[in-house]
């Protein structure tokens, strides 16, 4: 975990909820200083309805960050705290063990860190919060010797099938039917997801945004309506069936994964008790069902996509 202050207006931020607009903001972390521009992003948590505080981009100045710990994240996400009650440090912690769960499995992953935010008010008053940081997309497709994509969509068949079938199938565990491996809502493909090229010239998705996963289980969180599923607990597979000769294998891969995935959870320092017993015993009816043969048929095998719809 890292502190640091952020001073910015936040009254007018959470007024305002405008994408295109730029909020001047100064953050200090460990005697350091930094000028920069604090942007709102988001769809779900951006409405006031659903979170008080919406999520946050820190556009920093490329020069102040030369030589510093935020060096290479010039603009980078701030997963903020929806609202203030228990419920919802949970909800935060949660998703941010769901990106340390798929880190556990992923091939290429965003990096994250647990933030202790305080935050200070056009007025003066400040508020002390988690938060978490999402690594920048360029500065994690440097990391891993990889090319960003930038396309509105792509051919399903152009997916590297080994990497496809392993999130196909972590998402079906999870329960996190809000991604596509193949085309964006808007913007850059993915939804949810960034592409990346390997050697092989293969796509690469990389997830993100975990807080509709049903081991989540954020009361906000509502499924796609064009979903067959009324509740994001509910599981549904869609990976797509040209990845099913490589589910074997992504398949024994998730099942060594188990009991990291226990422990990870358990031996957390911050989630509550409560909130781990829920988390475990989701993941726990997950991997029953994809250990047993018949519920791997079919729940995985007869329930993929054959094509794009």
């Amino acid at each position: 975990m890292i502190d640091i202050t952020l001073q910015a207006p936040f009254g007018q931020i959470r007024e305002d909820r405008d994408k295109d607009k730029e909020y001047p903001a100064q953050l200090k972390f460990e005697g350091q200083t930094f000028n920069l521009e604090v942007e709102v992003r988001g769809n779900k948590r951006l409405q006031s309805m659903t979170c008080k505080n919406p999520p946050l981009w820190l556009d920093f100045d490329n020069e102040q960050i030369d030589d510093t710990y935020f060096e290479n994240q010039k603009k980078t996400k701030l997963v903020v705290l929806c609202r203030k009650g228990g419920v919802n440090y949970d909800y935060l912690r949660a998703e941010y063990l769901v990106y340390k769960l798929y880190e556990q499995i992923a091939p290429v992953y965003f990096k994250t860190r647990w933030v202790n935010a305080t935050y200070i008010e056009e007025d003066g008053s400040t508020r002390t919060e988690p938060a978490f940081f999402i690594e920048r997309k360029q500065r994690m497709a440097k990391r891993v010797g990889m090319d960003l994509v930038d396309l509105q969509s792509i051919d399903y068949q152009d997916l590297d099938l080994d990497v496809a079938a392993v999130l196909g199938l972590f998402n079906y565990v999870v329960a996190n039917p809000d991604f596509s491996l193949v085309s964006a809502m808007s913007g850059s493909c993915c939804h949810n997801a960034k592409l990346l090229k390997n050697a092989a010239g293969k796509y690469v998705p990389v997830l993100y945004d975990f807080d509709s996963a049903g081991v989540v289980d954020a009361r906000y969180a509502v499924p796609n309506p064009a979903l067959p599923i009324k509740k994001v607990t509910q599981r549904l597979y869609r990976g797509y069936c040209i990845h099913n000769d490589n589910l074997p294998a992504a398949r024994q891969q998730m099942i060594a994964a188990e009991q990291d995935f226990y422990r990870l959870i358990n031996d957390d320092p911050v989630l509550s008790n409560r909130y781990k017993k829920k988390m475990v015993r989701y993941l726990e009816r997950s991997f029953a069902w994809i250990t047993r043969d018949a519920d791997f048929e079919s729940r995985i095998l007869n329930e993929c996509r054959g094509d794009l719809t």
